[in-house]
């Protein structure tokens, strides 16, 4: 499951299988710090782990890939770095719209409908309330819709 997250929320499989490590491995470093109880407990805190995991290696990513377009730029490099060009699998269109969402609306499409965590559970990961995240979830299934249909007016005004 922390793989498929890790994938779908990185451009190509190199860097998820690297995300995925990390968390692992951040599981394992904090794991003394775990102070759930149940299955659901460790599937949440795990989840919490990828999350930090992923926006740290996307934070990283943004660096690099600036540092590459400044570099470009210069002219110390022959041509500027295409971040896009690595997608491997799944569907383009619906991996761009997703892209277009903030990370936020990302992971909780990504984590209720295909981890399966209910709004209950995300809400105590994220620290909000459940219906919170129900009305956040619903705008970013209509954001999303809006892009993947074409539809601008389901895009505009929402966050």
């Amino acid at each position: 499951m922390i793989y498929r997250y890790c994938r779908r929320r990185s451009a190509d499989r190199a860097t998820a299988e690297d995300i995925c490590a990390s968390v692992f491995v951040a599981i394992a470093e904090q794991m003394s710090g775990f102070r759930g109880e149940t299955i659901a407990d460790f599937r949440r805190w795990a989840f919490g782990v990828a999350r930090n995991q992923t926006a740290a290696a996307r934070r990283k990513r943004g660096r690099r890939e600036e540092l590459l377009r400044r570099a470009s730029e210069g002219g110390w490099l022959s041509a500027p770095a295409d971040p896009g060009a690595s997608i491997e699998d799944g569907d383009e269109e619906l991996r761009e719209a997703m892209s277009a969402l903030s990370e936020r609306e990302q992971m909780l499409i990504d984590l209720r409908y295909t981890e399966g965590l209910s709004h209950e559970e995300f809400a105590r990961t994220g620290g909000s309330r459940a219906g919170a995240v129900r009305t956040a979830l619903s705008r970013a299934i209509t954001k999303l819709r809006g892009r993947l249909v074409g539809n601008p007016e389901a895009t505009r005004g929402r966050s």
